[in-house]
């Protein structure tokens, strides 16, 4: 049975830490189509948990950390993803960037393919280096759209930039030389999208940006203003007739590799099924091809270290297999697994008491003084 899809809900959200606004993010996979996030922090082990956070969407995500050359010390940072319906799945193309502030994936629709990007562009700290990158990150976005063979874009992000700010002209010669059309500045009017904790900064950096073909589709582009986890503000669009045609009402995981939801649980493995897991992989292993040439000549050639990578890989598909094969799974829980305990018994108050309290700052015209905003600062500071 299909469904004939008509009007496309996109919504961008700087989220500052997916795992301490994954209730609000869920809110936002409730009532949109594609989700495109920003500053998940999540290394690049975690990025499965985002096709597990909503039973009814899949994505696609890069990790702004590299946990390959140095130890981590402190937080993760950064990130880009986009969050889809599985019944858009089959009308879906990822599409590779090695740029982890650019995330996208192709969409087939009625008016052609359309090609889909999120992006997080660097912050302005006052030196000549961040407009070198930015200016950069503009590029690499630019280069992945002459690569596709897409003609329309939807670009959408935090953008860090705003009319009057040192960024701002490089970001109108990115739209002008790749003729897009800033769809949120020519809807709204003196929106706010980003807001410090303290209610002392506000600004519109978030922005939507599409091909003069898809911003004629655009029927309402608004910010919500009742979210209160991240300093930013979702900025949602809809586009009118774009994903006109017929997709699954649902979408099996048949052929889908069974491991992307689902972890070993050594706490149920019990001797039978360790001794048989050992026989199991000693088995395997005796057919992998040790590569005794790349091993004896320390490994600087590029054909060694390719050898030695394919002994690595042919070594944990083998792991991955027994432990498959022998040993019992358990589906990973995002509320479980991920979530930092405490959000229903404590935080949960007060965070209805921090949206409230926004609500009623942003109804009296976000002051920057008076009771509205001394009782915002103090319910939000709570809620963080």
């Amino acid at each position: 049975m299909a469904v004939l899809k008509t009007d496309l809900n996109l919504v961008t959200f700087n989220c500052r830490s997916v795992k301490s606004s994954i209730n609000e993010v869920k809110q936002l996979c409730d009532s949109n189509d594609i989700v495109m996030l920003q500053e998940h922090w999540l290394l690049p082990h975690e990025l499965s948990m985002l096709s597990m956070m909503h039973p009814e969407f899949l994505a696609v995500a890069k990790s702004a950390v590299n946990i390959t050359s140095d130890i981590l010390i402190g937080r993760p940072y950064g990130g880009t993803a986009i969050l889809y319906r599985k019944n858009l799945e089959h009308n879906v193309i990822v599409v590779d960037s090695s740029d982890p502030r650019v995330c996208a994936l192709k969409l087939l629709t009625n008016h052609g393919p359309v090609l889909f990007i999120c992006v997080h562009l660097p912050t302005d700290t006052g030196d000549v280096e961040c407009i070198e990158n930015y200016i950069a990150t503009c590029a690499n976005i630019t280069a992945l759209c002459e690569d596709c063979d897409s003609v329309h874009y939807v670009i959408a992000g935090d953008f860090n930039c705003h009319k009057g700010s040192r960024f701002y002209r490089c970001l109108h010669n990115f739209v002008v030389d790749n003729k897009l059309c800033m769809s949120d500045y020519s809807r709204l009017v003196d929106a706010v999208t980003y807001c410090n904790d303290a209610g002392t900064a506000c600004s519109w950096i978030d922005h939507v940006l599409c091909s003069a073909v898809i911003d004629e589709l655009i029927c309402n582009v608004s910010v919500m203003d009742n979210f209160v986890c991240s300093d930013h503000k979702p900025l949602t669009v809809t586009f009118n007739t774009l994903a006109g045609f017929s997709a699954p009402l649902q979408v099996t995981n048949a052929g889908r590799d069974s491991n992307t939801d689902s972890v070993i649980d050594w706490t149920k493995a019990d001797d039978g099924c360790l001794h048989s897991y050992m026989h199991t992989l000693d088995s395997m292993l005796t057919d992998v091809n040790i590569p005794v040439d790349a091993l004896s000549d320390g490994g600087q050639s590029n054909s060694t270290k390719f050898k030695i990578d394919k002994y690595y890989a042919s070594i944990m598909s083998c792991v991955m297999k027994a432990c498959c094969i022998c040993l019992p799974v358990r589906r990973l829980n995002p509320a479980r697994d991920y979530v930092i305990p405490g959000w229903n018994d404590i935080v949960s108050d007060k965070h209805k008491l921090a949206r409230d309290a926004y609500m009623a700052w942003a109804m009296a015209g976000k002051t920057r003084f008076g009771p509205e905003h001394w009782l915002m600062k103090r319910t939000r500071a709570q809620f963080k």
